[in-house]
């Protein structure tokens, strides 16, 4: 049986002129704070006011954001700090998904901008010669609030990897989300800490992380027969 998957972008007209400052921060405490390993803090707040310049419009603000870190960062897996990390991204200049978008979120934090981390997949098509999609990884993008627009996408990395545009405001329709944000309290709550981030399952053994469990993911073609 043979699958073949296309690569799909929804298109999103923004209308830019709605987007207004944000008027109650405090209902986005948890997406306008330092978490672990994602700074907000007097180098991320000059950095973000220099990349933003005289742009006034949250919008803008965003879009300068996203075009300096992919400017600055080269996505680089075998380099990444293994926990998204705006300081590996600020002294490194490169990382995989998570470093990237820990940039993008700090500078966005840091200008009163709320953002917040979405982990999942984004289902590449195979290589000449490949039969199947890399199902192993993981992928992650960001999201960012602008008033009058709502909750709005980037994947700064796939733009930094496969210089790939169109990635601002809208996504492709490879995009598939697990989780959203960081340093996760689950339902029921987990005993250990508090989970980074979600990228695969997460077990606990007798009230401790129990970190041998695998995850096996696969799809089946449910069209006609």
């Amino acid at each position: 049986m043979n699958y073949r998957l296309e690569r799909t972008r929804v298109e999103h007209h923004l209308d830019e002129t709605r987007a207004r400052p944000l008027t109650n921060p405090r209902a986005f405490q948890l997406e306008l704070a330092a978490e672990r390993y994602v700074e907000v803090d007097d180098t991320t707040r000059a950095l973000a006011r220099k990349v933003a310049g005289g742009e006034a419009n949250p919008f803008g603000q965003a879009r300068r954001i996203y075009d300096h870190v992919i400017g600055a960062m080269e996505y680089d897996a075998g380099q990444q700090s293994w926990k998204g990390s705006t300081e590996h991204a600020l002294v490194c200049s490169v990382g995989n998904c998570n470093d990237i978008h820990a940039l993008f979120i700090s500078l966005c934090r840091s200008l009163g901008i709320p953002a917040r981390l979405v982990l999942g997949q984004a289902f590449e098509p195979p290589e000449p010669g490949e039969e199947e999609c890399d199902l192993c990884g993981y992928h992650c993008w960001a999201e960012f609030f602008v008033a009058g627009l709502g909750w709005l996408p980037a994947d700064a990395s796939c733009a930094c990897k496969y210089d790939r545009h169109g990635l601002f405001g809208q996504l492709e329709m490879n995009h598939v989300a697990w989780s959203i944000g960081r340093d996760l309290t689950l339902s029921p709550a987990q005993n250990g800490e508090p989970v980074l981030f979600l990228a695969g399952p997460y077990a606990e053994l007798d009230g401790a992380p129990f970190g041998t469990v695998q995850r096996s993911i696969g799809f089946t073609d449910q069209g006609s027969a």
